[in-house]
């Protein structure tokens, strides 16, 4: 069995995929809810970040339709979620032989459903007061 930080590191690695990050700024931290919605009640897990280089990563069971995640002390700045579902329990996102995702998959801001995504594109400004995001998985093959 994978250690945690080897699972962590595959997680971050499946999440760094699906977007190019750049940096926050240091500030006061806060915390920062994602709500994924468009999950598979009972397929897998479910998978987020809240990114600036991916490196703070959750999982949960898909026991509904909608996973929230709570990040806490989450300094000020530009920030990316990014989540995907784990429908076949390997901690990786699965891809076909072109790098389209074949496992549900969503980022804030709905970045990148109709072509890769930026993080320029899919970024949130988190305050010192925290924020709430929302992503919606996306099954492969949706428009």
């Amino acid at each position: 069995m994978p250690s945690r930080r080897h699972r962590q590191e595959r997680i971050a690695g499946s999440l760094l995929a699906l977007a190019w990050l750049g940096g926050a700024m240091p500030a006061e931290a806060a915390t920062v809810e994602v709500r994924v919605s468009g999950v598979t009640p009972n397929a897998g897990q479910v998978l987020a970040s809240l990114c600036t280089a991916c490196a703070i990563g959750q999982r949960q069971a898909a026991e509904g339709a909608v996973v929230s995640f709570v990040f806490a002390d989450v300094e000020p700045g530009r920030y990316a979620a990014l989540a995907f579902q784990d429908v076949e329990g390997d901690g990786v996102l699965r891809r076909s032989r072109m790098g389209r995702p074949l496992e549900p998959y969503g980022l804030s801001n709905g970045a990148g459903r109709s072509h890769s995504p930026s993080f320029e594109q899919a970024a949130v400004r988190v305050g010192e007061g925290g924020a709430r995001i929302a992503v919606r998985l996306d099954r492969p093959g949706s428009p």
